[in-house]
């Protein structure tokens, strides 16, 4: 009877750890949820723009625009070599915009008077990336100033809404 117990408890304790596991395992793949879902409690609604600090990748940061909450990315640079007009980038269209928002991306240049427009996307739907883009013309290496300016557009019936521009440096190496 004592060895029935001891089988018991093992298989017990087995099944323990292997749910432990499992939660542990829930929690690491939504980090980036729980983040957010926390930060959007501690920050007070402000009406207006609302940065909150996108803990998966350093050099970006996630806004909100307070038209029902439209979750707009942020960057701090885009990094290209020199005498290439192609960009590795990740610009994507948050999950949180599900059922309410497409975006567009347009890159500028904002070290000339008139805003030179580098790069222009199409819609990009919710949880979407963009990862490569074709700059409208090659640069030797230095920084450029540069705005990423993102238009919502409402999934309902396709119109505008407040849009973002986002000021990044555009690095040439």
């Amino acid at each position: 009877m004592r060895g029935m117990n001891t089988r018991k408890f093992i298989i017990l304790l087995v099944e323990a750890i292997a749910v432990i596991a499992a939660c542990v395992t829930v929690v690491i793949i939504n980090q980036d949820r729980m983040s957010s879902f926390i930060n959007s409690l501690k920050s007070p609604s402000t009406g207006g723009v609302e940065l909150v600090l996108d803990p998966i990748q350093a050099s970006q940061r996630s806004v909100k625009v307070s038209d029902k909450s439209v979750a707009i990315p942020g960057w701090q640079y885009i990094t290209v070599k020199e005498g290439a007009n192609e960009a590795t980038v990740d610009l994507y269209n948050p999950l949180e915009n599900t059922d309410y928002y497409n975006l567009t991306f347009a890159l500028y240049l904002t070290d000339t008077p008139d805003r030179e427009l580098l790069y222009q996307s199409k819609l990009v739907s919710p949880g979407n990336h963009i990862y490569s883009i074709q700059l409208n013309r090659s640069f030797s290496k230095g920084e450029y100033d540069a705005v990423i300016h993102i238009q919502p557009y409402r999934i309902s019936d396709n119109t505008s809404t407040n849009n973002s521009d986002i000021n990044i440096k555009l690095i040439v190496v």
